[in-house]
């Protein structure tokens, strides 16, 4: 488990049982969800919608079996369901939302009874957009809840008859490997839901999602030999790298290109058109000021200077200079040392020197 998530978790479950330190706890949990909402959120903009449905470990016996279609479904259907329908006796955010005809799939369960053929199918179709919407409207309104929660509230039981509605209801499939969700649910108490659908449940199955999605960007990498982007950017020294598989596969997530609409990196656009690897190929690099290397953007400074360097000294001595440099100084402190102009230029140049 993430060592960060996995101490979050730990302390707001020890200070949430406390009369004293419940509002602390309840901070801590909202900490806790804030980080895991933002890991899923991140891959939002810029991920291949087709890598969504994809099923990378099949013969795992774990989360990691499933898609990540998927897993943002899992963890928010149930949440939407414990939330709403079982604690608040409110119309849950899917049915008030009408989210099974925006989502564009047939259940309207929990997904449990899916097998491996059925949970592919179900990835392909979903409206990955509005997947977001959902997980994003239900994350808020269970914050909502968790935010106006009060301590004498953690010790309330679920009512036999919430059981028995549910067992009537179409939210819980009768397949064996879902009904059990009812019993279970509903033998807790407020402060057992907080601690599993609210949050050891997030952490496990979003930690399936990043091992399915950084398996699939693995993959992606193998298949591009050139790890040189397009700008200049080396991927292998990216601090993108578990993200993004770069600018020449199926599955760039450059956090530049994902500010565009249609997410690709003016600087990718502009070489395609004439026909160069990349921009450290063309004849007008020097005054270039498309996309990423905007004089207005400082980010894109170090990532010219690269492409200077590797017109005038090749791909391979660029990639020899950064590993050497790479043992002292990390990716965001190289990209500051070289941003200028000038200077950038001589601080790679004395590098490739002492190789």
């Amino acid at each position: 488990m993430n060592k960060e998530w996995s101490e979050l978790n730990k302390s707001f479950q020890e200070l949430i049982i406390k009369k004293e330190t419940f509002d602390e706890g309840k901070q801590k949990l909202l900490e806790l969800r804030k980080k895991l909402f933002e890991t899923i959120m991140n891959v939002k903009n810029g991920f291949n919608p087709k890598g969504y449905s994809l099923i990378i470990f099949p013969n795992s016996k774990g989360y990691d079996s499933k898609t990540m279609a998927y897993s943002i479904y899992h963890i928010t259907r149930i949440e939407d369901i414990v939330c709403n329908t079982i604690i608040n006796n409110l119309e849950q955010v899917f049915d008030k939302n009408d989210y099974q005809k925006r989502l564009n799939i047939n259940i309207k369960t929990t997904g449990n009874e899916l097998n491996k053929d059925e949970i592919i199918s179900f990835s392909e179709s979903i409206n990955i957009i509005e997947l977001f919407n959902y997980f994003e409207e239900v994350y808020l309104e269970s914050n909502d809840y968790i935010s106006n929660l009060k301590y004498e509230d953690i010790k309330k039981k679920i009512p036999q008859e919430k059981k028995n509605y549910l067992y009537a209801s179409n939210y819980v499939s009768h397949n064996e490997s879902s009904i059990w969700l009812i019993d279970y649910w509903c033998s807790k108490n407020i402060l057992g839901l907080l601690k599993m659908p609210f949050s050891r449940h997030w952490i496990m199955h979003i930690e399936a999602f990043l091992r399915i999605k950084n398996e699939i960007i693995k993959i992606e990498k193998k298949k591009i030999s050139n790890r040189i982007a397009v700008c200049g950017f080396s991927c292998n020294h990216c601090f993108l790298g578990e993200w993004c598989s770069g600018c020449r596969s199926e599955y760039n997530c450059c956090s530049y290109a994902t500010l565009f609409e249609d997410h690709i990196c003016p600087n990718v656009k502009c070489a395609k058109e004439k026909d160069l690897e990349g921009c450290y190929d063309c004849p007008l690099l020097e005054k270039c000021e498309i996309g990423f290397y905007n004089k207005e953007n400082n980010d894109g400074n170090a990532a010219k200077v690269s492409a200077r360097f590797i017109h005038k000294y090749g791909k391979d001595s660029f990639v020899k200079v950064l590993n050497e440099m790479h043992k002292t100084y990390e990716f965001y402190k190289i990209q500051e040392m070289i941003k200028d102009s000038y200077n950038g230029i001589k601080i790679l140049e004395d590098y490739l020197k002492n190789i």
